[in-house]
């Protein structure tokens, strides 16, 4: 069983027995991961087919007008999370305008009653 861990013989029967334990618990969260990959992955081939459905949904449905058309397929992949340097202009932006209120209340907020 923990061969299959990824424990090798010698470290089962010659280092510390506390090794075992590490190996399961690794094991087990391993396992627990692979299932939540493979329940993403079923969720979001499931979004595709709903996308695709939905755009060729006009095309069949009963009372459609002639030259109706599917609407065009996604080009590029759906991406559902910002990436890194998305996330980091966006914190940097915020910074940006916090500063300028702050910059604008210590002048007294001249721009902000001229309509700035």
């Amino acid at each position: 069983m923990y061969l299959n861990m990824g424990m090798t013989a010698e470290g089962f029967w010659e280092q510390d027995p506390s090794l075992c334990a590490a190996y399961r618990k690794a094991y087990e969260k391993r396992i627990e991961h692979e299932r939540e990959m493979i329940n993403y992955s079923a969720w979001l081939q499931g979004r595709y087919i709903y996308d695709a459905l939905c755009a060729v949904h006009p095309i069949y449905h009963t009372f459609a007008k002639r030259g109706t058309k599917a609407a065009p397929y996604h080009e590029e992949p759906i991406k559902f999370y910002k990436n890194e340097e998305e996330m980091r202009l966006g914190e940097e932006q915020k910074l940006r305008d916090k500063t300028y209120q702050f910059f604008l209340a210590m002048m007294g907020g001249d721009e902000q009653k001229n309509g700035k």
